[in-house]
């Protein structure tokens, strides 16, 4: 039921976030971030094991390695490869997209590799990986629903 519920409000919150033209220039958009981010890291406490000690620390941390993973995501949007039109695009272009990807990639790989020696600090190997993996998982269930979501309102 907590899970159904979680999903549930994460949806909800991404769907606001993301659905709203104008959500990254919306100053509510710092608050609906911190909801989220709330609600995820709720769930990554729930479902790794975290020795009580460990708790505010880890919620730092947490926030913090949010934080930067943010920033990177949204200082660099950029179109997917696997998403647009290529014949749309001139061989430059998507070199420079390629680019633009591997080292948005490259930048973000360096953010969780730094991050799982800090959270190791204080969780075993395997609950940091844990993190990393629940992290995702609530991610794609969101970006799953926000896909469902908008191909039912174009219908």
């Amino acid at each position: 039921m907590k899970n159904v519920f979680f999903k549930s409000l994460t949806t909800f919150i991404l769907l606001i976030a993301f659905t709203s033209s104008d959500a990254q220039q919306s100053s509510s958009f710092p608050r609906v971030r911190a909801v989220l981010l709330k609600s995820q890291l709720d769930e990554v406490k729930r479902r790794v094991h975290i020795d009580e000690k460990n708790i505010a620390a880890f919620d730092k941390i947490y926030e913090s390695y949010i934080n930067e993973i943010s920033l990177i995501n949204n200082n660099n949007i950029i179109p997917s490869l696997y998403t647009i039109k290529l014949d749309k695009y001139s061989d430059n272009e998507i070199e420079a997209i390629f680019m633009q990807q591997s080292e948005k990639a490259r930048k973000l790989l360096a953010i969780r590799e730094k991050y799982f020696w800090i959270f190791r600090s204080i969780l075993s190997s395997k609950d940091v990986v844990r993190v990393f993996l629940v992290e995702r998982e609530v991610i794609d269930q969101a970006q799953q629903e926000i896909r469902r979501r908008s191909k039912s309102n174009v219908n």
